[in-house]
């Protein structure tokens, strides 16, 4: 899978940066880094959930290291959002209700989560920094109507790559309130997550494999049967399974 074959690659492209020069290696990360957003997607189809947890954690470790000699770069940052995102809900989140079935608190497996969220939540506005989006005018559109939506539209092109890292730092805002209900100060975090993934979602309804359809299921009473029918159009996705 490309999952397993995605390491020696990773292996060898660290050797080869560890032994360039400055130059060479911003070259060499700026002109590969698509590559892990394309990993972000394979792992999407992986069902061996102690392959992925691997996976994942030695994937965010290299995005860092090589963040650090291409600041800026769009693509890690990107595939840094969305795979954080990914950890924290599939990984941390599990191992809470794991940590509650045996009567624990789920304080080691939800303060993993927080820290996770707001790694998604920084490399998400750095991206979008670049755009001229930045926490405070996002916020500040909140309580004028399509607020939000004129001003993502206005900044950000018609990418996929835009919609996610907007559909991503959206789910990272929802996440965290939910985790920080106690504090009043995230309750508008909840609202700008809610608004900027109807954005994402108007923009593109197939982003990430049906997860519009699983998103707008939770608020509804159907949402058994929006479950169902993600899965039937969706069959290789195993995080909405």
């Amino acid at each position: 899978t490309m999952i397993k074959s995605f390491f020696p690659f990773l292996a060898l492209f660290v050797a080869i940066l560890a032994s360039s020069c400055s130059s060479v290696n911003k070259f060499a990360v700026d002109s590969s880094s698509s590559l892990f957003l394309e990993f972000s997607d394979a792992i999407k189809e992986q069902d061996n959930v102690e392959l992925v947890k691997e996976a994942l954690g030695s994937n965010l470790l290299s995005m860092e290291s090589l963040l650090s000699v291409s600041e800026g770069n769009k693509n890690l940052l990107a595939a840094l959002t969305k795979t954080y995102v990914t950890y924290a809900s599939l990984i941390n989140e599990t191992e809470m209700m794991e940590e509650a079935f045996v009567n624990l608190k789920a304080e080691k497996a939800k303060k993993q989560a927080i820290i996770n969220y707001s790694k998604a939540i920084n490399y998400g506005l750095k991206y979008l920094t670049q755009y001229e989006v930045t926490y405070e005018n996002l916020t500040s559109k909140l309580n004028e109507s399509q607020g939000i939506v004129l001003l993502l539209d206005k900044k950000l092109s018609d990418k996929k790559i835009n919609h996610e890292v907007v559909f991503f730092t959206a789910q990272a805002l929802m996440a965290l309130s939910a985790l920080k209900k106690d504090e009043t100060t995230f309750s508008s975090q909840e609202a700008l997550g809610k608004a900027m993934l109807n954005w994402s979602c108007l923009r593109n309804a197939s982003i990430e494999y049906g997860a519009c359809q699983i998103f707008h299921g939770l608020d509804s009473k159907y949402a058994k049967e929006v479950f169902s029918q993600a899965i039937e159009n969706h069959p290789h996705n195993w995080f909405i399974r």
